[in-house]
């Protein structure tokens, strides 16, 4: 081995087989930027994992988080987002985007190092907020495999609690909420899926709409011959 190895690059080595998937999404220099600002080991995976720009961590003011498969009904459309940092997680145009999370035989390891570290060590919660959140989001089969055909997870375990006064997601789980409740969303998600799941089945919608149309132009036409 080189002696010209800096000890970031040694632990970089070291650790890539066990939680490589992570390492590889830091960026660049990363881990060698905030080294030195790092307690220890754990912490300076932390520190790079967490997302570039910190959200407030404000009240959670609900109990209720949509799941993955509500989500879906209402008509939101999932993407693997682009992030680099696993819980950047956005909502916006009706499309939740969630950085790819892939499940090996060490990630059970290591978040549940970084939530018991968060908690005895540190004011923010954000690998605890996460895993709360993705807790929430999907709780049967089916929201996962929601998720897994839409490739941003390929398993799920998690465990974790909620500490209501200050949760890094809050504003997003008003925002899944706010939009599983609008009616129009609802009701336009219910017709794409019943009635435009097929080209055959929207083909035969819209003739019944035309021959509606047409039973109604008949109809007052006849009125008006009167």
């Amino acid at each position: 081995m080189s002696n010209n190895l800096s000890l970031c690059k040694l632990i970089h080595n070291l650790l890539i087989n066990s939680i490589g998937y992570y390492l590889k999404k830091i960026e660049e220099d990363l881990l060698e930027i905030r080294f030195s600002e790092a307690k220890h080991l754990l912490d300076l995976l932390r520190v790079c994992l967490q997302p570039p720009e910190l959200h407030s961590q404000n009240e959670f003011k609900t109990a209720t988080t949509p799941t993955i498969t509500e989500l879906e009904q209402a008509g939101v459309k999932f993407k693997v987002g682009s992030s680099k940092y696993f819980s950047d997680i956005t909502f916006k145009n009706g499309i939740l985007e969630i950085p790819k999370l892939l499940i090996v035989a060490d990630t059970e390891i290591l978040f549940m190092n970084l939530l018991a570290y968060e908690q005895l060590n540190c004011s923010t919660r954000y690998s605890n907020d996460y895993i709360v959140l993705m807790n929430h989001l999907v709780r049967t089969r089916k929201d996962e495999e929601i998720l897994i055909q839409n490739g941003v997870i390929e398993d799920y375990i998690w465990e974790s609690f909620t500490k209501t006064a200050s949760f890094y997601y809050t504003d997003l789980v008003d925002q899944l909420n706010a939009y599983c409740r609008t009616p129009w969303n609802k009701w336009r998600a219910a017709l794409k899926q019943n009635y435009f799941n097929s080209p055959w089945a929207s083909i035969s919608v819209i003739g019944a709409v035309i021959l509606l149309v047409l039973t109604f132009i008949q109809a007052v036409c006849s009125v008006i011959a009167l």
